[in-house]
């Protein structure tokens, strides 16, 4: 994705934490989209039930409060809303397991390890990554809004 001076200038107004909540919101719907069927129904990594992507969350395995995780697309799945609510608080094991056998063994471990790492987004990695998703949105026809 080339970042020109018109995108750099069509967010110059937005502050940081507008750009993070954008970036969520797109990510957001990425995940809960990308492994839906026609219908738009989607599994839970966690319990395997059946939701309609509206009906459900994109659930992170190490907190959104690492910075250097929290838009890392292996630590970002779909999950219900009971598994990644405060009843079942985001099933970390199970969520564990999931990306384990999913992306190899030893990958949760790997999140653990970086999620412990400082990193600071800056305007332009926003910007990149706002641009991304929406075209990763667009490309495959998924709801934008």
């Amino acid at each position: 994705m080339h970042i020109t001076d018109e995108l750099i200038k069509k967010y110059s107004r937005r502050s940081t934490k507008g750009l993070d909540a954008e970036l969520w919101r797109l990510m957001s719907l990425w995940v809960r989209q990308r492994q839906t069927d026609h219908r738009g129904v989607g599994r839970c990594v966690t319990c395997g039930e059946f939701r309609h992507w509206r009906h459900m969350d994109a659930g992170h395995y190490m907190s959104r409060r690492h910075m250097s995780t929290k838009f890392h697309e292996l630590n970002v799945h779909p999950q219900c809303k009971k598994c990644n609510g405060p009843e079942g608080g985001g099933e970390p094991e199970k969520m564990a397991r999931f990306i384990d056998h999913a992306f190899g063994p030893g990958t949760a471990q790997h999140l653990e390890v970086l999620s412990k790492q400082t990193f600071h987004w800056s305007r332009f990695d926003y910007i990149q990554l706002i641009e991304s998703y929406k075209a990763k949105l667009k490309e495959h026809k998924y709801e934008i809004r």
